[in-house]
């Protein structure tokens, strides 16, 4: 019981130091301020982690796995898929707002060059740009991925989604588009596109 009391403590300090860690960046964020978010001593939230830099790789490990792709999806083809991905992004901001500030957070560890370096290490393992490529590339083998430059593709869906993170987290009312919409620049066959995503309606 004191182990998962622990656990849940240092859950929610992780959780209160993303927005400071968002605004400030990690040189202007002071241990007080994440403290006093926490609601607790600095002395206490050193119980927990030793540093300032053990509490921000950890955050950035759990940010890293809290964006992983969705492996065990089930598809037919690679517009499928990518629909699919899409919608998931979506739904889970939804339910679940901090995912937003998630993907905020990581990309401030990737723009920064002032971040710890086991931080900088976690995000260099899993380029998300060179995954969501090999999909493309995919897709463009079997047809259903317009055969633009694939490396170009990658970036303009991933900063889609990513965008669509930052607004969110500045303004939760805003309306979320439709998963077709940003997957319409992968398609090749825009006719196939409509037809598909009446049958991926018609089946929910």
């Amino acid at each position: 019981m004191r182990y998962e009391q622990k656990e849940k403590r240092k859950l929610e300090i992780i959780i209160a130091s993303i927005d400071i860690f968002v605004a400030k960046g990690y040189t202007g964020t002071k241990i007080q301020d994440i403290a006093t978010s926490a609601g607790m001593s600095v002395g206490l939230l050193f119980h927990y982690f030793k540093n300032k830099e053990e509490l921000f790789t950890e955050l950035t490990k759990i940010a890293v796995d809290g964006t992983k792709l969705p492996y065990g999806m089930y598809y037919e083809s690679m517009y499928e898929f990518f629909y699919g991905l899409t919608e998931y992004f979506i739904d889970s901001i939804q339910k679940q707002p901090y995912r937003a500030k998630i993907f905020t957070f990581l990309s401030m560890v990737k723009r920064s060059n002032d971040v710890p370096k086991d931080a900088k290490k976690l995000i260099s393992k899993e380029n998300m740009f060179d995954i969501i490529e090999s999909f493309i590339k995919k897709g463009q083998n079997e047809g259903s991925i317009t055969n633009e430059n694939s490396k170009v593709l990658a970036y303009l869906y991933w900063s889609m989604i990513q965008e669509i993170m930052n607004q969110y987290l500045i303004n939760p009312k805003i309306p979320l588009p439709k998963p077709e919409t940003i997957i319409c620049i992968l398609i090749s066959n825009h006719d196939k596109v409509n037809q598909d995503i009446n049958e991926i309606e018609l089946f929910r």
